[in-house]
């Protein structure tokens, strides 16, 4: 098997190599998901780097670059996959998103009833100059109703905090997933590339596999006229 970061290879070795990949394994169980998900790509990127060159060298005709190619990135996804699952189970993520959304129609339907029904064209901005605007904002000082309105928006806030939770906790794992995102892309665009490479070799021993065979069809024809030349002189002299 292919070993990507811990718990990768075979379950042989001494008491040592036991030791080192149960240590492995619990430094992986405390990193946080985007931390265990780079180790899983970096390692991943670092074994095709090391082995593609010498495993297309010496099995390249087999296809077997293609092979390990495809061996990683099955091993790489399935452990990302893995680690993905259980956060999202976790973070009861989908679950959230489904409040979220819930949270979302209400705050969307507050603003446009308040607009059609009012009649008068206040809404979310409705009804303000430049002025009230910057107070709203927290940008200036806003007249007393205006005031009053930003307060009652404030403690109301259509469920989300009892729905999706705190906006601080909420920000912390947006960008936790972007940059689970943003390093799943990074080994996308690395896997996508050593494919291409892979293909282009492959179409490259093709070409070269048919032009052999071009070349020595044409010896073997230049060889039969020379003999045909030779046997036409030879009748002619006799």
């Amino acid at each position: 098997g292919v070993g990507i970061g811990s718990g990768g290879g075979g379950g042989g070795g001494g008491p040592a190599m036991r030791r080192k990949a149960e240590q492995e394994r619990v430094n992986m169980q405390n990193m946080n998901v985007p931390s265990r998900l780079a180790r899983i790509y970096n390692a991943a990127v670092t074994h095709l780097r090391h082995h593609l060159p010498m495993v297309a060298y010496a099995l390249g005709d087999a296809d077997g670059d293609a092979a390990l190619v495809q061996l990683v990135h099955v091993e790489a996804e399935r452990r990302a996959v893995d680690i993905m699952r259980d956060f999202m189970e976790e973070r009861r993520l989908g679950e959230t998103v489904r409040r979220a959304g819930g949270v979302a129609g209400r705050i969307e339907e507050r603003y446009t009833s308040s607009s059609s029904s009012s009649g008068d064209g206040e809404g979310l901005f409705g009804g303000l100059d430049e002025t009230n605007l910057a107070g709203v904002m927290g940008l200036g000082q806003a007249n007393t109703d205006i005031a009053s309105k930003r307060a009652l928006a404030q403690r109301d806030d259509c469920g989300f905090a009892s729905e999706v939770g705190n906006l601080a906790d909420v920000d912390a794992s947006q960008e936790e997933w972007a940059l689970v995102m943003q390093s799943t892309e990074s080994y996308e665009r690395f896997i996508r590339h050593a494919v291409e490479e892979v293909c282009k070799a492959r179409r490259l021993r093709r070409e070269q596999r048919r032009e052999e065979r071009r070349r020595l069809e044409e010896a073997e024809e230049a060889k039969g006229r020379d003999a045909g030349d030779a046997m036409a002189g030879g009748s002619a002299r006799s």
